[in-house]
């Protein structure tokens, strides 16, 4: 069986086990008889890389950069101290199901539930409405995490059917 396999995660949340999260994903991927397989990478979000950067800048140089921040914000009508906390936008996420949709579906591995969550989109809607309309099959490559979703009948544990 030769299927388009894609692969999503988010890099904060495999820090140092990339190389073993990306080997399992080519590990479950080669039981697709998966080819060519395309990866989706979510980073931090850079709203929160730049607030801490302030923040040190004012600890550091006893600078006053996150209130000048916070002024400018405040005049263009945002809540800057609550921009670091805004979901995390979701680049790789729409790149995905567009690829998913040019694709005409396929199987979409995932390390765990833990990589949807927090986005700017709720998960339930992720696993719901994309998959079901691009035919696309969720498979979580780490098994403890995936039990619970299997219960569930949403998803499948990275194991082919025959």
């Amino acid at each position: 069986m030769n299927a388009l396999v894609f692969a999503y995660y988010r890099r904060p949340l495999v820090r140092n086990r990339i190389r073993s999260v990306e080997a399992r994903i080519a590990e479950v991927a080669s039981l697709y008889g998966c080819s060519e397989l395309q990866t989706f990478v979510e980073f931090e979000s850079p709203i929160r890389l730049l607030w801490s950067l302030g923040e040190f800048l004012d600890q550091r140089v006893d600078a006053s950069v996150a209130e000048q921040v916070r002024n400018l914000a405040r005049e263009h009508g945002y809540e800057y101290d609550h921009m670091h906390s805004y979901p995390t936008p979701a680049p790789a996420l729409w790149q995905l199901i567009a690829a998913l949709e040019a694709a005409g579906g396929g199987i979409v591995l995932i390390p765990s539930v833990h990589h949807l969550a927090d986005l700017e989109v709720p998960e339930a809607t992720i696993l719901q409405h994309p998959w079901v309309n691009f035919r696309a099959r969720v498979v979580w490559i780490d098994p403890a995490a995936g039990y619970a979703w299997r219960r569930m009948r949403l998803v499948s544990l990275a194991q082919p059917v025959q």
